[in-house]
């Protein structure tokens, strides 16, 4: 048995409370999408010395404590400790006669906040890492957030994180890429489109999934460059912030080429776009229903993170191939070009097949930092 949990299963998770949150299961139910759930930031925050490692005592880390229930300004440069309203009650899976153990909890940053330039990583007590939960685990979760680019007004209910649930160890569920690709298109299925909504060319499979390349075209705005020290906060509501207030738009140069500079933020399309199938489509290719996830690409290639926010949804792009936007963040200055590498996309098959599927703008976006902000 493997394969990442839909929305049929988290639902009931919500029911018999094992997921839950102090605002209610109707709420928590609104937050499940087709393979995972959003998460919310609670009142409390920290702001602490430095990302901690494993640990088990909260205040140890903190500098200042710091209540975000009418909102507060996170500041660059600086690292906190959100607590978030959601935990886990494993005892109630047991009272099903199901064994926590049998599942894998994987977290990620939403999109729309990797966009910020922000960094956020979840942590857990007495586990050696970020971005897992232990199944068993049922004390506080919290969201390690570190404004890289922008200082960002934050308050309670926001969310910034979001998790699934694997069926198995996560790698178990890890699709075969080179398969998947050419069993798929041998049945007029296209996971990859270029611009010109052409098949792709010269696939490169790279660490169990597809490399990413980044559209960088002469003449045309291709790239975002965060502003150094703008002129007021972001405010983490849709539509708040102005584009121009935050971004400079940038073009390569005659030769095709532009720096990437140490410690700038950027954000840069992938030059391919792609489809999440929905399971109907799917049917006769001996294939399951699959989602996706962003990882970053071999450090060999450029010194830069090519993502800060991971998961892609079910049913992303099916309405005519979408990009992908790539959150990048350079550790040190890095000449790119038009089909520089930026990322890996890996494949993961669903545990039975979802109810619903994405429905978002970012399915028909172009270059953008997302829904904060507007033009």
């Amino acid at each position: 048995m493997r394969g990442v949990l839909p929305d049929k299963i988290l639902h009931e998770f919500v029911r018999i409370g094992y997921i839950d949150a102090p605002y209610g299961k109707e709420e928590l139910d609104k937050k499940v999408q087709p393979s995972s759930i959003d998460l919310t930031l609670g009142e409390n925050a920290y702001e602490i010395k430095g990302e901690p490692t494993i640990g088990d005592d909260v205040e140890k880390y903190a500098i200042n404590n710091i209540d975000i229930s009418s909102g507060a300004t996170l500041e660059v440069g600086k690292t906190y400790m959100i607590e978030l309203q959601e935990h886990f009650n494993p005892e109630n899976l047991e009272k099903e006669k199901t064994d926590p153990g049998l599942f894998f909890i994987h977290a990620n940053p939403k999109s729309s906040f990797g966009r910020t330039g922000a960094i956020s990583k979840i942590w857990v007590r007495n586990h050696s890492g970020f971005d897992v939960i232990p199944p068993d685990y049922s004390e506080e979760i919290y969201s390690i957030v570190m404004p890289k680019a922008f200082p960002i007004r934050i308050k309670k209910g926001a969310s910034i994180n979001q998790i699934r649930i694997y069926y198995g160890r996560m790698d178990e569920s890890v699709l075969d890429p080179s398969s998947l690709y050419y069993t798929l298109e041998n049945k007029g299925i296209f996971l990859m489109k270029n611009r010109d909504k052409k098949p792709v060319d010269n696939i490169i499979f790279n660490e169990n999934g597809i490399a990413m390349s980044m559209y960088l075209p002469k003449g045309e705005v291709s790239i975002l460059e965060a502003k150094k020290n703008p002129k007021r906060e972001l405010i983490l509501e849709a539509g708040e912030n102005k584009l121009d207030d935050f971004f400079h738009r940038r073009k390569v140069d005659d030769n095709g080429m532009f720096t990437l500079k140490k410690d700038h933020f950027y954000i840069i399309a992938t030059r391919e776009l792609f489809n999440i199938p929905l399971a109907e489509t799917l049917i006769g290719t001996g294939k399951p229903p699959f989602v996706a996830e962003i990882k970053a690409y071999d450090v060999n290639s450029g010194e830069f993170r090519g993502h800060a926010a991971g998961f892609v949804e079910y049913g992303f792009g099916t309405e005519g191939h979408s990009l992908i936007i790539m959150e990048v963040h350079p550790h040190g200055d890095v000449v790119i070009q038009d089909n520089s590498p930026v990322g890996i996309i890996k494949f993961y098959e669903f545990h039975e097949p979802p109810e619903k599927s994405y429905v978002g703008s970012y399915n028909h976006q172009g270059l953008t930092p997302g829904k904060y902000f507007r033009e």
